[in-house]
């Protein structure tokens, strides 16, 4: 009976739990910021770093590749699926370009392409926004929350 209850009951509690917050990683509203500290670099220039970066990043669960244009400081995020289809898609492309842009300091563009269509943000169109260096919203949770 112990056996039963240790195998079935508190391990199928624990893949529960890491089912919901895997599937929280996936949404802006509920992605945990913390993933991302890892990724923080003042460079654009390490492919690897960026990759891992936007995979620890809401919309993740879709099939993306990347270019760096390293003269513009410019990273392209290309997913092979159309916009519409993605639920949430400006809040979540809006979150994952101030996160990337708070732990990559010389970032300065981003470029989302989808098969039916392309965003393009600056870093000066974000940063406007706010009243602090973007890379210190990732130095503070709560200051990250309100930004957010």
């Amino acid at each position: 009976m112990v056996y039963w209850f240790l195998n079935y009951g508190v391990v199928a509690e624990l893949r529960l739990r890491e089912s919901i917050y895997e599937h929280a990683q996936t949404s802006a509203y509920f992605h945990n910021i913390q993933e991302i500290l890892p990724y923080r670099s003042p460079y654009l220039g390490d492919a690897s770093n960026t990759g891992n970066l936007f995979y620890h990043l809401p919309l993740h669960q879709y099939p993306m590749t990347f270019a760096i244009e390293p003269e513009t400081c410019t990273l392209t995020v290309h997913y092979d699926i159309a916009a519409k289809t993605v639920e949430k898609i400006r809040e979540n492309l809006a979150y994952n370009t101030l996160a990337a842009m708070a732990a990559i300091d010389n970032l300065q563009c981003i470029q989302y392409e989808f098969q039916d269509g392309t965003y393009c943000i600056t870093r000066q169109q974000v940063e406007e926004r706010f009243d602090v260096p973007l890379s210190a919203l990732l130095d503070d949770t709560e200051q990250w929350e309100k930004a957010a």
